[in-house]
């Protein structure tokens, strides 16, 4: 804004400076330092009205740009809020119940800037009495084999009986997406064992499930308006931690437990990768979860008296900094003199119906200064309405902004719903940076290439780069992490799709078979190449009908070797 008025101004006093030469008489008023200072004041004001109007054109009416967005691709105009990865631990266990923290559990931290910043859970973790002794890797029939120990807490063996045993592959990034290429890609089979290997339980491969691709399993709300596919390309280019979890199955053949309280968990490979590193008790976490700075929260009320287009719109608080606005969940109106209270919707809601809800409408702008959105929010009248003053009632969900960024490991600490006091919460990773929309003047042309998906294929490397690029949002003065990004999205070199066919129960199914060549030198490890390339499976198969499926093969133009991932029923629905 300073740069455009500067710019208006400048152009008035040019064209004063000009009109003082061609008309002399007016030259005191208009040029030097003799400058009548109530022109001056004038052309100043007229300066600030014509870099506003000069920056709205500039930004392309962004008001009707975000309604199409919200419209079209409703998640895309929220912020990412910080996100982490906490573990629970019990300090006492009831072997007879099976105590589960539920997803969307609260957890704070210690006060930053005198603020407590609030996270809620996004998995449910049902806590296991166990913890883990040792991690070897050791050779099993010249086959490479990582060993796990396990020692109960507080109760026997033949006690607990989990239904399923998660893990997250927890430390440094590219070693815990090498474990996790380990496990999904060269894992031969799963053996249960108590220390006699004669007694071994072994299951298949098929017993290790991966966890957080599904949409039950999100990190970020997201609308149910929105393009599925959509979710998990954000999500992976924002928190790519949040896909490292594996669920263990298989638990109802493991019986004979014997009476000890030490058992071991063996996973037979064909190969290891290169250049694996050591691996730790550090490396699993038990009982974990990621966990996302979100909570809801009241707005201040707004007194509706109908002289305004638009209202701003304040989380309550005493610091409005500290609490920033995500989205806005309800709008009632409470009408002044009467008990009348009504629900305001807005247009993008299902199912309304403008003759019997009053409609409200939310607008976005960025706060160069606070550097947060600022909301808006403006009332539709019905034709024929006599508008009477009201008190609006906000609900709102809220993050806390920058503020989450400066806690370190360990800082949120606190349980604030209700579960037992022997449970205590910790995080193991310091909470990566918010990001906020893309509300640049390049909006439009984002959003044409949202529209673009239904009308370009992605088997084409230059349109799936493209599309990979919008969920790439800026990270401000920290760019690594968005450097990272684009170079994984540059390393694919090339796109290929074939039909394919294949006979389930005697049905014939249709389906393409999805070829990527890549560089694998544009990615940090193996691992982080394969979990992009999860990713994109899934991309894939969301962006398909429920009839057809995907298959997809990554082949390393370097090396030469590929990944395969086998084929996977789509999810849109078409009716």
């Amino acid at each position: 804004m300073n740069e455009y008025y500067r710019n208006e101004l400048n152009a008035l006093h040019e064209r004063g400076a000009q009109m003082a030469e061609k008309y002399p008489a007016l030259a005191s008023m208009l040029d030097g330092k003799g400058t009548d200072p109530d022109v001056e004041r004038l052309l100043q004001g007229t300066a600030f009205f014509t870099s506003m109007l000069k920056q709205k054109l500039d930004d392309e009416y962004p008001e009707l740009i975000h309604q199409f967005m919200r419209l079209l691709c409703p998640h895309y105009l929220r912020p990412l809020p910080s996100s982490t990865i906490v573990t629970f631990e019990p300090q006492e266990t009831d072997a007879k119940r099976l105590l589960v923290v539920p997803k969307g559990t609260s957890l704070s931290s210690v006060p930053v800037e005198g603020t407590q910043c609030i996270f809620k859970t996004c998995f449910d973790v049902e806590l296991q009495p166990i913890r883990i002794q040792k991690a070897d890797i050791e050779v099993y029939q010249n086959n490479p084999m990582l060993r796990l120990t396990f020692q109960t807490i507080n109760v026997k063996l033949p006690e607990w009986q989990p239904s399923k045993l998660r893990l997250h592959l927890a430390g440094d990034y590219n070693n815990a997406t090498d474990l996790f290429l380990l496990l999904n890609n060269h894992l031969k089979q799963i053996r249960f064992s108590t220390g006699n290997h004669d007694n071994d339980v072994i299951v298949s491969n098929k017993y290790l499930h991966n966890v957080g691709f599904e949409e039950t399993e999100s990190l970020i709300p997201f609308p149910s308006n929105a393009y599925p596919g959509f979710r998990i390309i954000q999500e992976y280019f924002f928190f790519p931690e949040k896909f490292l979890f594996v669920d263990i199955l298989g638990w109802d053949q493991f019986k004979d437990k014997g009476n000890g309280d030490t058992f071991d968990i063996c996973f037979v490979f064909d190969r290891l990768p290169k250049n694996m590193n050591r691996l730790t008790p550090n490396h699993f976490c038990l009982n974990a979860t990621p966990a996302i700075n979100l909570f809801p929260h009241d707005a201040d009320p707004i007194r509706l008296d109908h002289f305004r287009t638009t209202y701003p719109v304040q989380a309550s608080g005493t610091d409005k900094g500290h609490y920033q606005l995500y989205s806005i969940e309800e709008v009632t109106g409470f009408i002044h003199g009467t008990s009348k209270k009504r629900t305001y919707k807005t247009i993008d809601d299902n199912g309304y119906d403008a003759t019997k809800n009053p409609i409200y409408q939310p607008h976005i702008q960025k706060n160069e200064e606070l550097n947060c959105i600022d909301f808006q929010l403006s009332i539709v009248y019905q034709k024929g309405d006599m508008p009477a003053p009201e008190t609006l009632s906000i609900k709102t969900l809220c993050t806390n902004g920058f503020l989450a960024q400066q806690l370190k490991v360990n800082d949120i600490h606190n349980i604030t719903d209700r579960l037992p006091y022997f449970v205590t919460v910790r995080n193991i990773c310091a909470p990566n940076q918010t990001l906020l929309p893309p509300l640049n003047s390049d909006l439009l042309w984002r959003l044409m290439s949202h529209i673009n998906i239904n009308h370009v294929p992605l088997t084409n490397a230059q349109s799936l780069r493209e599309l990979l690029q919008l969920y790439v949002f800026e990270t401000g003065y920290n760019r690594k992490s968005e450097q990272i990004s684009k170079k994984r999205i540059n390393g694919i070199a090339n796109v290929r799709a074939k039909p394919a066919h294949i006979i389930i129960s005697g049905a014939l199914f249709h389906g393409q078979h999805i070829e990527l060549e890549t560089s694998e030198d544009h990615f940090s490890s193996e691992g982080d190449l394969f979990l992009f390339g999860c990713v994109l499976h899934k991309f894939f198969a969301d962006y398909v009908s429920m009839n057809n499926f995907t298959s997809l093969t990554i082949k390393k133009m370097i090396h030469g070797d590929e990944y395969q991932w086998q084929t996977q029923s789509g999810s849109i629905n078409l009716i």
